[in-house]
């Protein structure tokens, strides 16, 4: 959820449900189709694609990622690669520090000159607000630069993890919990794009080089002569309760 759009007029699609006789069923259903979002008139005529075939879909195209381990292991070299030498933010963070430090240093300063009467209680009360703001600016962007890096580091522990359920992955997809599934398919999927008749897998990877001089179009079938798989496309039958394959 969050990476599925609606081809039609480009909103998200958002998890559902609805229960017949029998049992609960699960789809995905665009925000523009909702009428009632818009007083009363739908932006969208999308109809609803089932959760269990959209993300089989998705799934097993990850899996088919996953069968070129050559593939993912180059990608997430870069990856990781990239994340460790992103060292602006921790430059940055460690001139902020000692920014901060200086600062605050300053403000002590001041303090023991005027508790020493080497300075003035007005004087004091002149000099001691600006540092005071500056303290409480270098703080503030010390603590946006902190989350960054947190963020980064989250980052490359989960690109680790994927390292490491590459063996287990190709032996054993089925097993993966819906957690495990989650973190690799934002890890591997840019965005999936849903019409009416087909499903567009738009990958976060370089899998392929598209011809010179173009900005995309659509991906060859698998199998097709010079495929392009850096986006996927899978035709859907009339109901959309599978895709239509062969």
């Amino acid at each position: 959820q969050g990476l599925v759009h609606c081809r039609q007029c480009g909103y998200a699609l958002y998890r559902t449900s609805t229960r017949s006789s029998a049992r609960k069923i699960s789809y995905y259903r665009c925000l523009g189709a909702d009428a009632w979002r818009y007083d009363g008139h739908a932006r969208c005529e999308q109809r609803p694609i089932r959760l269990d075939l959209l993300e089989h879909i998705v799934w097993s195209e990850i899996v088919r990622l996953l069968e070129d381990p050559a593939l993912i292991q180059t990608e997430l070299n870069r990856r990781l690669e990239t994340a460790r030498n992103s060292s602006p933010a921790k430059r940055q963070q460690d001139r902020v520090t000692q920014d901060l430090a200086q600062a605050q240093k300053r403000m002590d300063r001041l303090l023991t000159a005027y508790q020493e009467d080497l300075l003035s209680l007005n004087e004091l009360r002149r000099r001691m607000p600006a540092l005071r703001q500056r303290e409480q600016s270098l703080q503030e962007e010390l603590r946006g630069l902190s989350a960054q890096l947190v963020d980064q580091a989250a980052y490359l522990r989960l690109a680790e993890t994927l390292t490491a359920f590459l063996g287990r992955l190709r032996s054993s997809a089925a097993t993966l919990d819906v957690q495990d599934r989650q973190r690799i398919t934002r890890l591997l999927v840019k965005e999936v794009v849903v019409a009416d008749d087909s499903i567009t897998i738009r990958h976060s990877i370089p899998t392929a080089t598209r011809p010179a001089g173009g900005n995309g179009g659509p991906s060859r079938l698998p199998g097709s002569p010079h495929a392009a798989h850096a986006d996927q496309s899978y035709l859907l039958c009339p109901w959309r309760a599978q895709p239509c394959l062969g």
